[in-house]
């Protein structure tokens, strides 16, 4: 049998050598899986997966009643799955404008005076007692879904048990229950859901901030990936240029694409009609972030170069756009709190919030388009965390660079005396 019958050249390596394709295709094949339990693991189940939802009680009632109900409401709501804190309507009013809370109970401070109107033996018993429920859509519009479906079954059964404690009371004063009392009084409470500081028009419920962050996040990520090869192709028919003022090039090509594309991104959504208060804000945020998602995964791609050059596998350079892909999307979107709040996604999520870049970014571009820019509304978080990143690019790419400069030198070093040899 000749080479050629064998699928292979004299001296050279087999058309099937698994080093051609069993590593791009493993990995591939693997990356796609792990979008695929990535995405769908944080979506399917959010009532499995609910934890520390932010909800806030207030209570203005100014009788005792109010206050017997209001326990009743903590005891109804899921412990462990809600987070709930009690406090004045000022603070609740301050917690759901900076997107700390996704929904809020109030006891109105004519709470007891009602109820206790309708267990009176009077012709007119007036209206039966209120509680309001504003939900928060600028937190998102799944958070508004499941403020809704923990608090109205708490509700339905505070209602209940406090039905038949009125019941008993109308009873007592003598009250005559016709058909239509005892409907009234079984079921006292009417529950009244408005939406705390709606959102305008053009926001597609809330959806607009995380369509906006994937922009800026794919900005970034795109860019670098693109810059990365661009450059190290140009450069591979040119004279010798050190690895770090090519990194450093780089990043100043992905400052470029940052600068443009945070304006035409915002001429683009404003000329489609989405409402931005804060034009100056949003842009110098879009392009600081898109910044520093780029520095950072060329940074990634500096590094695994790097380690292939100095494990002397080149197909390992294959793995930097699996591992920028990994940190930024795979993991990015189910923990960027965007679509599913991340206290409704498995506990993992909420660990990879802390510091995942889409999550930081999102928190970022939400607080200028649905909470008037405000600080601590996100903004402050994502501007440090965007900082903390750039800072971390220029460690790693100078540690690569550097890196890979020694493991060239020693390489070249070595070949003199494999050829004495």
């Amino acid at each position: 049998m000749t080479s050629a019958d064998s699928g292979a050249e004299p001296g050279g390596p087999s058309r099937w050598d698994h080093k051609l394709w069993a590593i791009p295709v493993v990995v591939a094949m693997g990356l796609l899986s792990l979008l695929a339990m990535s995405y769908l693991g944080s979506v399917l189940d959010p009532e499995r997966n609910l934890h520390d939802f932010p909800l806030v009680l207030v209570n203005d009632d100014r009788g005792d009643h109010g206050r017997a109900v209001a326990d009743e409401i903590v005891a109804a709501l899921p412990d462990g799955r809600v987070r709930l804190r009690v406090t004045d309507a000022a603070e609740a009013e301050r917690q759901l404008s900076l997107g700390n809370m996704y929904g809020e109970i109030v006891i109105p401070a004519d709470f007891s005076a009602r109820l206790d109107a309708l267990v009176r033996p009077a012709a007119e018993r007036g209206t039966p007692p209120t509680v309001e429920v504003h939900t928060n859509p600028r937190a998102g519009t799944t958070a508004v879904t499941i403020t809704q479906g923990l608090i109205t079954p708490a509700l339905n059964r505070v209602n209940a048990d406090l039905g038949a404690r009125t019941l008993d009371r109308a009873r007592a004063n003598g009250v005559p229950l016709s058909e239509a009392a005892l409907v009234t009084l079984g079921t006292p409470l009417r529950v009244t859901t408005t939406p705390y500081d709606p959102l305008p028009e053009g926001t597609a419920n809330g959806i607009s901030a995380f369509y906006f962050t994937l922009l800026v996040v794919f900005a970034g990520f795109t860019s670098s990936m693109m810059v990365y090869v661009g450059v190290d192709t140009a450069l591979a028919d040119g004279p010798p240029v050190s690895r770090w003022k090519a990194l450093l090039f780089k990043w100043a090509l992905i400052g470029v694409v940052a600068l443009v594309m945070a304006g035409l991104y915002q001429a683009i959504a404003t000329g489609l009609g989405m409402p931005v208060a804060h034009h100056l804000i949003l842009y110098c945020f879009s392009a600081f972030a898109s910044l520093a998602i780029g520095m950072t995964a060329m940074a990634n791609l500096t590094v695994v170069a790097t380690v292939a050059t100095a494990l002397r596998a080149p197909v390992l350079n294959t793995l930097g756009m699996p591992v920028n892909m990994l940190l930024f999307i795979a993991l990015g979107l189910p923990s960027s709190g965007g679509i599913m709040p991340v206290q409704a996604t498995p506990r993992l999520y909420g660990v990879l919030s802390r510091f995942e870049p889409m999550h930081q970014v999102f928190l970022g571009v939400r607080s200028i388009l649905y909470f008037d820019a405000r600080a601590a509304a996100g903004l402050t978080r994502a501007v440090a965390m965007c900082t903390l990143g750039v800072g971390l690019a220029v460690v790693l790419g100078m540690l690569a660079t550097v890196g890979y400069d020694r493991v060239r030198a020693a390489r070249h070093r070595d070949e003199p005396a494999d050829e004495n040899t």
